[in-house]
């Protein structure tokens, strides 16, 4: 063995660099206003030899994206007063006189998938002989629901082995129609690796470079995810830069006596170069 090593992947590259195309996106969210629970008419009481409370449930497909939660009533008769708890939790003890309407907020943290509401009234206390009592109607729970199912989108494209294999810068460019006062922060992940968050400029091409290690050989995807508004995202590409060939060459020695040398030579050095780029 006069040399040994090893050149490892060595390619013929057409390119020098590929744009890959996608599809355009709309993203947006709506909100809309909706009743989450409608009762006519609510009876409670409480004295030493009878008692009414009442528990009414209502349900949240989405709490996390549901708002501005109300509680309403009207008092149409009343005396004593009035508990009303959330999950567990006191969230209004207060008296009230016939006739008074009450609005309540109902914070989101205390919210769940299954919510229950619990009307109690207050004790009678010394006045044994007297019963409080609260006849409640128009309850409702109102809230804001956002529905965030355009929010995401997926565009999926592919990579050859000689691209990622050459790869040495890849950027992505997107034309985002849209407008930066009703917008939150658009977010872009490659293979589910974050390059980008921010607010982009609006109405015209925004370019964002990220690491080629984020680049797969094979299938790769590109997720958009807008916090709130609208964004129509078209002119989507990923441009990838290739690095230059090479083609490595090695340059060795042959001593003499590796070959039969002519006796009318009495010395001959052989010297031999091979281009690994070489085709022949």
């Amino acid at each position: 063995i006069v040399m040994s090593e090893s050149p490892g992947q060595i390619y013929y590259l057409e390119e020098t660099s590929y744009e890959h195309e996608l599809t355009p996106v709309n993203l947006y969210t709506t909100t809309e206003a909706a009743v989450l629970l409608s009762q006519d008419s609510l009876y409670v009481k409480n004295g030493i030899f009878d008692q009414l409370f009442r528990n009414i449930t209502f349900y949240l497909n989405d709490p996390d994206n549901t708002n501005n939660v109300l509680l309403s009533f009207t008092a149409a008769e009343a005396q004593g007063r009035l508990v009303i708890k959330l999950n567990g939790d006191v969230i209004y003890d207060n008296a009230l006189s016939d006739g008074d309407s009450v609005a309540l907020d109902l914070e989101q943290g205390q919210l769940s998938d299954v919510n229950i509401l619990e009307f109690m009234v207050s004790e009678v206390g010394y006045r044994f002989w007297t019963t409080n009592k609260y006849q409640l109607e128009t309850i409702q729970v109102t809230g804001d629901i956002t529905d965030i199912s355009q929010q995401t989108s997926k565009n999926t494209f592919t990579v050859s082995d000689v691209e990622k294999y050459n790869l040495e810068r890849a950027r992505l460019y997107f034309y985002p129609d849209c407008n930066p006062r009703e917008v939150g922060a658009l977010k872009i992940s490659v293979n589910n690796e974050a390059i980008y968050s921010s607010i982009p400029d609006c109405q015209q091409i925004n370019m964002v470079e990220f690491s080629p290690s984020s680049l797969s050989a094979g299938d790769n995807s590109v997720i958009f995810k807008a916090e709130k508004g609208e964004y129509l995202i078209y002119s989507i590409s990923i441009k990838t830069e290739l690095a230059e060939e090479e083609y490595p060459v090695y340059y060795f020695e042959l001593p003499e006596d590796v070959f039969l040398i002519s006796k009318e030579v009495e010395r001959t050095a052989f010297t031999k170069t091979y281009d690994c780029g070489d085709s022949d």
